[in-house]
């Protein structure tokens, strides 16, 4: 378990602090409260990475659930799509927003 540090003693021993992060993240309180965690560069990595493999693999899972749901229930929906090359129905004008 991490140590606890106040948001005072985070200032004063700073050094301290951010050397103990390389190890095990450190927990910030203010007036008892945790706030923040001070985590070394490498597990920051890795958290963003598990973050966008989650946020991808929702997305993923939802266009499959979306495909699967429109292969069970056939495609109801009528869509009016350009002709390819034909965008000119897909640019805006000057006066639309």
């Amino acid at each position: 378990m991490s140590k606890a540090w106040s948001v005072v003693e985070t200032k004063a021993r700073l050094s301290e602090v951010l050397k103990k992060a390389t190890r095990m993240p450190q927990i910030i309180e203010n007036r008892g409260a945790p706030v923040a965690v001070i985590l070394s560069i490498d597990e920051y990595h890795a958290l963003i990475q598990r973050a966008g493999d989650t946020a991808t693999l929702t997305s993923m899972q939802r266009l499959l659930q979306a495909s699967e749901l429109l292969r069970r229930d056939g495609d109801s929906t009528d869509l009016a799509l350009p002709q390819r090359g034909d965008r000119e129905g897909l640019r805006l004008t000057e006066d639309e927003p």
